[in-house]
């Protein structure tokens, strides 16, 4: 685990740095209250990849979907909808080989919490910060975190 504080420039950098590590295939999962930057997150993450592309928040869609050279991006905000409904609406067949999914609000579905390869939860510090941990959920994905606590120093 590694914890961060940090203004929203400080998460542009943190963000430049966590794009360079992350590969498909990989799950990440971001808790944290409403109005924290999970969605702020992702949209500085995705445009890493994503130069003229809009990102948008998928808080009514549900998901967004977004591809680049390398990666094909999923962005779900799980907010209002139930494990059965991830089952039956047949989610994860989407999760391709190619893809790297961005899930908010993961702990309200056991089902894909379960499958997260990296957890950020993100804290409410001040109105110009916010705390970030970051955990890996498996092997494959702890020499990652410590690359990043490595690369990104604060």
């Amino acid at each position: 685990m590694i914890l961060y504080n940090l203004n929203l420039d400080e998460v542009n950098q943190l963000t430049k740095y966590l794009s360079e590590l992350i590969y498909a295939p990989m799950i990440i999962g971001f808790t944290g209250d409403l109005g924290t930057g999970k969605t702020q997150f992702i949209k500085s993450l995705l445009n890493n990849y994503i130069k003229d592309e809009i990102v948008k928040s998928p808080t009514f869609s549900l998901i967004e979907e977004y591809s680049s050279k390398e990666y094909d991006f999923i962005h779900m905000d799980l907010y209002r909808v139930s494990d059965r409904e991830i089952i039956e609406m047949g989610i994860t067949d989407n999760f391709s080989n190619r893809a790297i999914c961005l899930i908010e609000w993961v702990e309200k579905n056991t089902f894909l919490m379960n499958k997260i390869d990296i957890h950020i939860k993100i804290k409410f510090v001040n109105n110009e910060t916010r705390s970030f941990e970051f955990f890996a959920l498996n092997q494959k994905c702890t020499p990652l975190i410590e690359k990043l606590s490595i690369k990104f120093k604060k």
